[in-house]
């Protein structure tokens, strides 16, 4: 993750942006976030990629973290779907673990992408063999992230609340073998533009 400014990434019409308000006291997050989507797509296949960001009282905005999911496994690993066309589709996207801590004025930014290249490999955006697929294999797609009651696109995160801080979370990370409770609040798209 960086300290560089990547405002200018976020004003293309391949991007989908939401930013917070900013917040009115210091915030921590320290575990595993993961955004919840509902997304409806024209194509058969593709990835979707959510970055967090910090975004400082000047507009500056800094990755903080990020999780890619591929649309064919959005139920499972082991047994890859091709996308319905059209169909509005839940995609949970995991990041990595990350401790962070905002500072009052600072504002949270989550964006949405169907891509990254060349930080992950380019898509085809179709249900093609990856390793076998040529150029003209690859097409252009339309992707609509759903927001609302009936599809409660949202990011889940790690909050820690201000009487748990200097404490010990005993384990933040999901390892089978250790569970330990972490604090975590949902926060709808909208509950983040306030």
């Amino acid at each position: 993750m960086g300290m560089a400014d990547l405002s200018e990434l976020h004003t293309g019409d391949d991007v989908v942006v939401y930013t917070s308000e900013p917040f009115d006291r210091e915030v921590e997050f320290t575990g595993s976030p993961e955004a919840v989507l509902h997304i409806a797509t024209t194509a058969t296949d593709a990835d979707w990629v959510v970055e967090l960001h910090a975004v400082d009282e000047k507009g500056s905005s800094r990755l903080v973290n990020e999780g890619v999911a591929r649309a064919r496994y959005r139920r499972s690993r082991s047994a890859p779907q091709p996308v319905e066309p059209g169909r509005v589709e839940e995609y949970v996207v995991g990041m990595r673990p990350m401790s962070v801590q905002l500072p009052a004025g600072e504002r949270l930014r989550v964006v949405v992408t169907a891509g990254k290249y060349p930080a992950y490999e380019r898509h085809p955006q179709s249900y093609v063999d990856l390793t076998t697929v040529e150029e003209s294999g690859f097409a252009a797609a339309d992707h609509t992230v759903h927001s609302g009651r009936d599809a409660p696109s949202r990011i889940v995160l790690p909050v820690v609340e201000p009487e748990a801080r200097g404490g010990w979370i005993d384990n933040p990370w999901p390892f089978p073998a250790l569970i330990a409770p972490t604090p975590t609040i949902e926060r709808s798209v909208a509950e983040l533009l306030g």
